[in-house]
């Protein structure tokens, strides 16, 4: 994020170039990503929990533990589907889900991070709150905080 503008000292910078700049590098790019992944369709596998565990391994796992300020910030319907679990017809409890043995492959360590989730509503029938609910309890489980959901509609 190259700023706003708005913290810009008038002496010693451009607050219209700032803003510019903003708009330009970071703004505009990320509605255009959002607007993208909300008229996305569907793929055949979705990997979601493969996904956090790789990025809990490959970027959070290369930190030093000293590494205080953490976020994992996810845009996703959340909806996994693979042969070994699928969330696309029926949303189980965590807890029959952290007893599976699919679990204790997919278990990440997100111990101190803070997750934010862009939550793409598609189905008004499986994604409801039990569905968050799983997310919330799925978060704790590995250590992590979900510290807020936005919820985009899709």
């Amino acid at each position: 994020n190259p700023g706003n503008g708005q913290d810009a000292s008038e002496l010693n910078s451009n607050p219209r170039l700032i803003k510019e700049r903003w708009e330009k590098r970071f703004s505009a790019p990320l509605q255009e990503l959002f607007t993208r992944m909300l008229v996305a369709s569907p793929a055949k596998e979705s990997p979601i929990l493969e996904s956090i565990q790789s990025v809990a391994v490959t970027a959070f796992g290369s930190l030093p533990e000293s590494t205080k300020h953490r976020t994992l910030v996810i845009v996703s319907d959340m909806l996994q589907n693979m042969p070994g679990y699928s969330q696309y017809h029926q949303i189980g409890t965590f807890q029959d889900f952290e007893h599976s043995a699919y679990y204790q492959h997919v278990k990440p360590d997100l111990r101190g991070v803070d997750v934010e989730l862009y939550y793409i509503r598609r189905d008004q029938n499986v994604q409801a709150a039990k569905h968050i609910q799983f997310w919330q309890e799925y978060f704790a489980a590995a250590g992590a905080t979900l510290t807020h959901v936005v919820r985009l509609e899709g």
